[in-house]
């Protein structure tokens, strides 16, 4: 069937593969592309269809139209704010539907008059629709740990919903019938009435906006809204799905509170200190005494069981050691450092993993493996996306653009693949080099993309066409690349035994520095994000720690030890005060550049670790690869009492 979206059509339903409505004449291809199918939903604001994309293989998505009831539609300030909350919604769907569980944004247009958004369509129920079973608290915990690094990512990304409640989280519909939740099977959905976080309007007022009952006390007296805000909504939430009752009959406003745990014992359902500790936490009214971030709770949730084996809180310097130092890195103020442990083993790869990379701009991690595929996770749920196959030989190098969406592979076959990170699917396969891949790099502007090759050269391509603009022969065979934040200086590392620092502003890499500090090859380099420190691991075992210069040059400043055989990869975190590192010997190790020493050793992989990559803003981790085909993502566990 084919449906007319005209909103005053007498006869919408039309027969499949009809052009044009039969009753009113409307064209009925949107933007001579999307068909609607049937209504699956309506509200005060606009309708819902099942639609296909006619330009991709007649693929199921969903439309919404703006069509806001006749009140509305008739008083123009109201019009004007539902027409703020639909594009809003389109532009919040944009910036955040490249985590998978919260749907893609494939277009949004006007035509005829009339707002229309384009998802993607996820085949499932909302909570509120599923009134055949309540959760026991086993299945909250489930619930909770799926759902919560949904929030943290949204706030990482500075939005807060501000109307999170079960009619606005979807359960996929192969799971409806069962009592198990998986990671990745609920989905947040409706963010039409998101607020934006910033300085400025963290504490302003404004109307009451989210649906009473699961809103906390601040939405409702003048529409202030936090993250903290969204926990209390989650918490809301959580006791209802617990209970089956409605929001009504769990708070008693004679005593100002929730009573769900009366409606527990009387059902004589048993439900662990720890948990109602937890929940109690969320639904606290005041703001001060409610967790502020949903990564406080995963952490109450799961814990935090005893950590892994961690050595090395001595410093790595031995006496007959080179150690350079500078001001640059003195903290008089060195405090205890926090305990880091594994959190999460990935596993699916069948042979050893080479690189991982992390796109900035969500929870998504792309893995290389000499079983000749690249696989896409979600780091935080575990969830494997997708993985990705055409290579013809073993999977060596990554990169990853800085929006996310295009993935780079590089390989012993000799090709470079270009992906669409979101979809999976292959853009472009590059050739030019007459050996293997080593390394990939990608500008922070996304214009280009830089390889390395045993074949000698380094060669610069466009990233969007994937055409190559410039070839440059090397001395020795470049195993590792990096690019600075600002996009002006290119790092290799060379079997030759030197790091060197090119100028890439412009044209052909022009040599600015080379410095021979390692007496083995250079396995792996790496800028700071600040740009200030440039670093260089080698399978002398040692790491060079060098400070960027005016003009490329670079001033070594510190030689760090401590690893017992190769160095394959070095990372800085995000805040450039700290390096991890992954070594044949098994370990990996972290460094603090505030005052260089070991802070830590990070033991779990059962042979070599081959990549490492720290991921998160606020709250810091790290993951790391290698021979025995894991993922391990690392966290840092909370220090209950540290003696200073």
């Amino acid at each position: 069937m084919s449906y007319c979206l005209t909103s005053n059509c007498p006869k919408p339903a039309n027969p499949p593969h009809t052009n044009y409505c039969q009753n009113c004449g409307s064209k009925l291809l949107l933007k001579d592309r999307y068909q609607a199918i049937k209504p699956i939903g309506a509200g005060g604001m606009g309708k819902t269809f099942l639609a296909k994309d006619t330009h991709r293989l007649n693929t199921d998505c969903l439309i919404k139209q703006l069509s806001p009831s006749p009140h509305i539609q008739n008083n123009p300030e109201t019009m004007a704010k539902a027409t703020r909350l639909f594009k809003r919604e389109a532009r919040q769907l944009f910036h955040l539907g490249n985590h998978p569980q919260i749907p893609t944004m494939l277009a949004f247009f006007e035509e005829n008059r009339q707002l229309y958004l384009v998802q993607e369509l996820i085949e499932g129920q909302d909570l509120s629709q599923q009134s055949n079973f309540t959760y026991n608290p086993e299945q909250i915990e489930l619930f909770l740990t799926d759902l919560l690094p949904v929030l943290q990512f949204i706030h990482e990304n500075n939005v807060i919903h501000r109307d999170i409640k079960p009619a606005n989280i979807l359960r996929r519909t192969s799971l409806q019938k069962t009592s198990t939740l998986s990671r990745g099977d609920l989905i947040l959905i409706d963010f039409g009435i998101c607020k934006e976080i910033s300085p400025n309007n963290l504490t302003n007022t404004g109307s009451f906006v989210g649906t009473e009952g699961y809103a906390p006390i601040e939405q409702l007296r003048g529409g202030k809204a936090y993250p903290a805000s969204d926990l209390y909504s989650l918490g809301v939430t959580c006791i209802q799905l617990l209970t089956g009752h409605s929001l009504e009959e769990l708070y008693d406003p004679m005593q100002g509170r929730w009573n769900w745990q009366d409606y527990l014992n009387k059902k004589g359902e048993k439900i662990s200190h720890h948990l109602t500790k937890i929940l109690e936490k969320m639904l606290q009214d005041s703001l001060k005494e409610r967790y502020q971030e949903a990564a406080e709770i995963l952490n109450d949730l799961h814990n935090i069981p005893a950590p892994i084996r961690v050595t090395g809180t001595q410093p790595a310097f031995s006496k007959n050691t080179s150690q350079k130092t500078s001001p640059h890195f003195i903290n008089k103020n060195l405090k205890t450092s926090p305990t880091w442990q594994c959190l999460q083993i990935l596993t699916g790869h069948s042979n050893e993993v080479n690189a991982i990379v992390i796109s900035p701009q969500s929870y998504i991690l792309a893995s290389a493996s000499w079983d000749q595929t690249v696989k896409i996770w979600n780091f935080k749920t575990g969830q494997l996306l997708h993985t990705l196959r055409g290579h013809q030989g073993y999977v060596n190098c990554l990169a990853i653009s800085s929006d996310g969406y295009t993935l780079a592979s590089g390989s012993w076959d000799r090709t470079i693949k270009l992906w669409h990170t979101g979809t999976g699917k292959l853009i472009h396969t590059l050739k030019g080099h007459s050996n293997y891949i080593h390394s990939l790099a990608i500008t922070p502007n996304n214009q280009h993309l830089i390889s390395s090759s045993r074949d000698k050269t380094i060669k610069i391509w466009e990233l969007n066409t994937g055409t190559p603009l410039y070839s440059l022969n090397t001395a020795g065979c470049v195993r590792s690349l990096d690019i600075s934040s600002d996009g002006t200086l290119l790092a290799t590392g060379s079997d030759d035994r030197t790091l060197k620092l090119w100028q890439i502003s412009s044209g052909l890499p022009s040599l600015t520095d080379t410095l021979t500090e390692h007496t083995n090859w250079v396995r792996s380099v790496a800028f700071s994000p600040n740009r200030q420190l440039v670093a260089s691991g080698s399978w002398d075992t040692k790491i060079s720690l060098c400070l960027v210069q005016p003009g490329g040059k670079a001033k070594s400043i510190a030689t760090l030890s401590g690893h017992t055989c190769y160095i394959y990869s070095i990372r800085f975190s995000s805040d450039s005060q700290m390096l991890a590192s992954g070594s044949k010997d098994g370990t990996i190790k972290l460094w603090d550049l505030q005052h260089p020493r070991c802070v830590h050793t990070l033991s779990g992989h059962s042979g070599p670790v081959y990549a490492v990559a720290f991921c998160g803003r606020k709250i810091p981790m790290l993951a790391s690869a290698g021979d025995d085909g894991s993922i391990r993502i690392w966290g840092v566990a909370p220090v209950s009492s540290v003696k200073t």
